[in-house]
C-alpha cells in the first residue's frame, strides 16, 4: 500500500526513506509470521499472542535479533528506525 503511495507522490521520494520503510515493513512481516508460528494463543482481534512466559521470551528475542540485524545490514540508526516505524504506521492507517 505505502509503496504505491510513495510512487504517486508529486515530489520525489528520497531513496533512503523508501529503504527505511521497506526495512520496517519487512520487520513487521517477519515478526508477525514468527508470532503465528510460535504463539499458541489468539487475541480478541484475531492476532497471534504469547500464551505463556516461554512464548513471550521467544517472540521478544526474535524481534530484537531481527531488528538488530536489519539495522546493522542497512546501517540504520536508532533515530532512523523510529522514523521508519512512524512512517509505516502513519501509512498503514
Amino acid at each position: 500500500m505505502y509503496e504505491q503511495q510513495l510512487m504517486n507522490k508529486p515530489h520525489k521520494v528520497h531513496p533512503r526513506d523508501k529503504e527505511l520503510y521497506e526495512a520496517y515493513a519487512m520487520y513487521e512481516r517477519e515478526t508477525e509470521a514468527y508470532d503465528i508460528a510460535v504463539c499458541s494463543a489468539v487475541s480478541k482481534a484475531g492476532e497471534a499472542m504469547p500464551a505463556n512466559y516461554g512464548e513471550r521470551m521467544l517472540v521478544n528475542k526474535f524481534s530484537h535479533e531481527l531488528k538488530r540485524t536489519l539495522m546493522a545490514k542497512r546501517k540504520i540508526t536508532h533515530e532512523e528506525w523510529r522514523e521508519a516505524r512512524a512512517m509505516y504506521f502513519s501509512k498503514a492507517s
